[in-house]
């Protein structure tokens, strides 16, 4: 017999060798196996060598485990169902993670979108008093100018009952700026990053 005959006749008797040695002539019958198909088996074993070698390895591989794995515990009945459970009890502590996460990540969310105003007047507060120096700077130094864009103003201004105070149009140009780096200091907050 050459190589490939051989290869193929063990993949042929494989599968038989190893059902015979792993299940017991009762069991081979209650799995609808008959009798007739185990004598076949060992008439085979008695006429072919590489059927018969292999069958004693597999016996002496078999005797082995079956040796080394004597003290093992066996599987209970409730295996199946302590398993699951476990299974079951670790998904859902993923779960329970998961929704943690998510809880913490829409609080850091709702946190970046909420208007501190206490910090927000903490950290900006030097740039407002800049604003108004470089303010009263520009008025200083345009001088006779101012008067006449103060003059101008008061005049488009007019409509607002405190227009004609002297410090109206300096008040109105710095809250307008202020409301407008407040509105833009917030944007800047609320953006993803």
């Amino acid at each position: 017999m050459n190589h490939e005959e051989r290869r193929s006749h063990a993949e042929l008797w494989q599968h038989r060798l190893q059902d015979s040695i792993d299940r017991s002539r009762r069991e081979l019958h209650d799995r609808g196996v008959d009798a007739q198909a185990e004598s076949e088996l060992r008439a085979h074993l008695e006429t072919c060598d590489q059927c018969r070698d292999e069958y004693a390895s597999l016996s002496a591989l078999h005797a082995r485990l079956a040796t080394q794995f004597a003290g093992m515990p066996g599987v209970g009945a409730d295996f199946s169902a302590r398993l699951f459970a476990r299974i079951d009890a670790d998904e859902d502590s993923r779960r329970a993670a998961a929704k943690q996460r998510a809880e913490r990540e829409f609080r850091r969310r709702a946190r970046a979108v909420e208007l501190n105003w206490r910090e927000l007047w903490q950290r900006h507060a030097g740039s407002l008093i800049a604003a108004l120096a470089v303010i009263s700077a520009l008025i200083a130094a345009l001088g006779a100018t101012w008067q006449s864009l103060k003059g101008q103003a008061l005049e488009v201004f007019a409509f607002l009952p405190w227009s004609g105070n002297v410090l109206a149009l300096p008040l109105t140009i710095v809250a307008a700026s202020a409301s407008i780096a407040a509105i833009s200091l917030w944007w800047l907050q609320t953006r993803p990053r």
